[in-house]
């Protein structure tokens, strides 16, 4: 019998690699970040100013499919008028919930200030493709959107982030 050609083998090894975990691999505590660039402005009529943003975050998985978070968010931009600079940060709380073993959605809450503003609450949507979840790491694309929700202040940030998470 005739052994499988080079080529085959490090095709099914990457394959094997890249493959997207089944949702029975998380388990247990998760700790990762995330860095990226954002966009952000405080009204609908306002023009947005851009950066980077980071993210760290920890917590438990409470099901195969669904994580409790603690998150700390840090977003930096500037306006391009006078080079001015302008950061904003938050800490919240957030669900993480896998519908299929390659998507992941999260939503939470907390408090973020910056650029003057003082404290308030934030308001956070997220959602992420993994592209290689192992049994214990996962590198995913993610979309961000924070909102300030208090009266005085309207700020919203969008940020597009890289991930990576130990499981």
């Amino acid at each position: 019998m005739k052994p499988p050609p080079i080529a085959a083998l490090l095709a099914a090894l990457v394959l094997a690699i890249a493959a997207p975990a089944a949702a029975g691999d998380r388990g247990g505590f998760l700790v990762g970040g995330s860095l990226g660039f954002n966009g952000t402005n405080a009204c609908d009529n306002c023009e947005f100013a851009a950066g980077p943003s980071f993210t760290l975050y920890a917590g438990a998985t409470l099901r195969p499919r669904l994580a409790l978070l603690g998150e700390f968010a840090a977003h930096a931009a500037s306006d391009g008028h006078e080079g001015a600079g302008i950061g904003f940060s938050g800490v919240i709380g957030a669900v993480q919930y896998w519908p299929i073993r390659w998507l992941w959605l999260g939503a939470g809450g907390g408090v973020g200030g910056g650029a003057g503003d003082g404290d308030g609450p934030i308001a956070v949507a997220q959602a992420g493709i993994d592209f290689r979840s192992r049994s214990r790491f996962g590198i995913d694309l993610r979309g961000r959107y924070e909102r300030r929700i208090d009266a005085g202040d309207g700020r919203r940030i969008v940020a597009v982030l890289v991930g990576f998470t130990w499981y």
